[in-house]
């Protein structure tokens, strides 16, 4: 999609810019607008194309641990209770999910950048809940679930806005579908207008209001 995307305005930009040989002094303006307009679109095209979305390894856990903190962070203006620890102390969650055959943990790669990374979590049967026997039945073939929770997507900021998230989006389904997700889960803060944005861009729709108050 992302190429037939860069084709697509190739093939606008050639329309507009071509069209008439005597344009008026506002239309070249205009022409000129368009031509940067599309110069832009196909640079934030083509970056997307560097993107490499990968399952997450040994290797990428302090980054995907820096990753989280500022994750947190970002939190923190919709949620005071949220007080993120030291980066590197995470590092030890995110290798148990290494471990975990009922986790996946992706990374979007940007030459050997961890630009942002990906993790969810399949709904345990019942019947399997004891994790010595899904692990035994993950030698045999990766686990099933009818359902799956994104737990946690954050791109860094300098990666914003090129595709980054979508294309984690989108490995992360791969994911669910080869493990006969039907449904996939997942929270956003609901004071986050852009985050809200995003999930409902992806196809994602208000199914349930999770409300809170303090005890007193």
């Amino acid at each position: 999609s992302i190429k037939r995307t860069v084709l697509s305005c190739q093939a606008t930009g050639s329309i507009m810019l071509l069209s008439g040989g005597h344009a008026t002094a506002p239309r070249c303006r205009r022409q000129r607008a368009t031509r940067l307009r599309v110069q832009q679109t196909r640079s934030r095209m083509l970056e997307t194309e560097r993107v490499r979305i990968e399952l997450a390894r040994s290797m990428h856990v302090a980054a995907i641990a820096r990753l989280h903190h500022a994750h947190l962070t970002f939190h923190e203006a919709f949620d005071p209770a949220y007080h993120p620890r030291p980066a590197h102390l995470y590092e030890s969650t995110f290798e148990s999910l290494l471990r975990d055959p009922s986790s996946g943990l992706l990374v979007a790669l940007v030459g050997q950048e961890v630009a942002g990374f990906c993790s969810l979590r399949l709904h345990m049967p019942p019947e399997l809940q004891d994790l010595p026997r899904w692990r035994a039945l993950w030698r045999q073939a990766p686990p099933t679930a009818e359902v799956a929770t994104l737990v946690d997507l954050f791109v860094a900021e300098a990666h914003r806005r090129r595709g980054v998230g979508r294309a984690l989006v989108d490995a992360a389904l791969v994911w669910c579908r080869a493990r006969g997700v039907q449904q996939v889960h997942l929270g956003v803060m609901a004071g986050n207008a852009a985050g809200r944005a995003f999930w409902t861009a992806m196809g994602w729709g208000e199914y349930r209001l999770l409300l809170r108050r303090g005890v007193d």
